[in-house]
């Protein structure tokens, strides 16, 4: 198979294209400090997952419900 230069600058284009696309949105949440954690909520470990999941939920509801976290450096407070 032969690939043609305008096939060559035609996905040079488009994966440059994407590649700011991302990095537009992922500075777009510069004012927010995000934290995720990976679960299985399906599969053989979804009842493992589905426990977890509570229990960052309950973390999350006692946390809000102290008043947050406040990043001092930042001067920002954490979104639970």
């Amino acid at each position: 198979m032969e690939i043609s230069l305008k096939g060559m600058l035609a996905g040079l284009l488009l994966s440059t294209a994407l590649s700011a696309a991302g990095t537009v949105a992922a500075n777009a949440g510069d004012t927010e400090i995000v934290i995720g954690a990976p679960i299985s909520l399906t599969g053989p470990l979804a009842g493992d997952g589905k426990e977890q999941k509570w229990a960052y939920e309950q973390a999350v509801a006692d946390i809000n419900k102290s008043g947050g976290i406040m990043v001092k450096s930042a001067g920002k407070k954490l979104p639970v």
